[in-house]
């Protein structure tokens, strides 16, 4: 591609009727460098933009006495960069790292500057402040950062439960749709749920009341996903009901999973304000490979955890 102003000289430039206009303008910010980056030229804004009242301050000096040196060397590569290639750099946004340490935005092009032979002879190149429009980007950026944390911030409270932190029973849902479109798949594999009910949570409701209730809830939740694998996942059902889904096992895995749940109730006493008392849980396991359906699957999760309360407790029907 060319480019109308690839090889402007400094000669043909000086000899244009708009180059006084251009290099005396307040508005306009165009330099001129020579090999080394030097200032052989620039407009007024440019100079005013460096801070400076005369051109005769900036000549001779880089990017270095202004900026940075960081900012500095990244601008020096991309001018050798221009020279070596004959091929100008367009609608670069740069950040301006200032030596006093402030910060601002430019859009900024650089081109090959000539003799009349056509030997590149250093750069040349224009530049648009820009700091009030990317400020403005920025705080948009921020704002819609913000928004999204607050929408993934509401979207994880829907289905997430706040007394135990698991997941809910709408979630449960959401996840048991998942698992049974994936039987559907040639691989078909087999998962299964259980449901669970603390045992005689009722007399712990009412001998201590509502709030020890809770506790006991919150820790049964707490030992449950503590003894469950990493690709399983525990939802609080309501009340002192919780379920579990255990992907890519059968019936005979998910019970060694629960029995080691109920082995860690056990063991624990749960102890708050002078109050101590041991629980056990009940529960009904079932398989993916014999429900037509979510309906099926959890009715015979249910039904078995009534059969497993009916025979003394404390056990797990399959």
């Amino acid at each position: 591609m060319e480019y109308p102003m690839k090889n402007m000289t400094t000669e043909n430039c000086r000899k244009t009727d708009f180059y006084d206009v251009i290099m005396k303008s307040k508005y306009m910010h165009v330099y001129f460098k020579d090999r080394e980056s030097r200032f052989l030229d620039a407009s007024l804004a440019q100079v005013y933009g460096f801070g400076c009242s005369r051109l005769e301050e900036i000549l001779g000096k880089t990017d270095h006495d202004f900026f940075s040196k960081e900012f500095a060397d990244e601008a020096r590569q991309d001018e050798i960069r221009v020279m070596e290639t004959g091929e100008p750099m367009l609608n670069k946004i740069e950040r301006l790292m200032w030596l006093s340490g402030e910060v601002s935005w430019a859009q900024v092009n650089k081109y090959p500057l000539c003799d009349e032979q056509g030997n590149i002879i250093g750069t040349w190149g224009t530049s648009v402040n820009v700091t009030a429009i990317t400020d403005e980007k920025r705080r948009l950026e921020e704002a819609n950062m913000i928004l999204e944390d607050v929408g993934n911030f509401y979207k994880r409270q829907c289905v997430i439960d706040d007394m135990t932190e698991l997941f809910n029973r709408r979630k449960f849902f959401e996840e048991l749709n998942s698992e049974f479109a994936k039987i559907k798949s040639p691989a078909r594999n087999e998962f299964c749920i259980s449901f669970l009910d603390l045992d005689n949570f009722k007399d712990i409701n009412d001998r201590f009341g509502h709030l020890f209730g809770d506790f006991v809830i919150s820790e049964t939740a707490a030992i449950i996903r503590a003894n469950v694998r990493s690709e399983d996942i525990v939802f609080r059902f309501g009340g002192d009901e919780f379920l579990v889904i255990y992907k890519q096992t059968d019936k005979n895995g998910a019970k060694a999973i629960l029995d080691r749940i109920c082995g860690a109730l056990r063991a624990t006493s749960f102890t708050k304000n002078g109050i101590s008392v041991s629980v056990t849980i009940s529960g009904g396991i079932a398989s993916s490979i014999e429900a037509d359906g979510i309906d099926d699957l959890i009715h015979f999760a249910d039904m078995r955890m009534y059969k497993a309360k009916a025979r003394g407790k404390d056990r797990i029907v399959l």
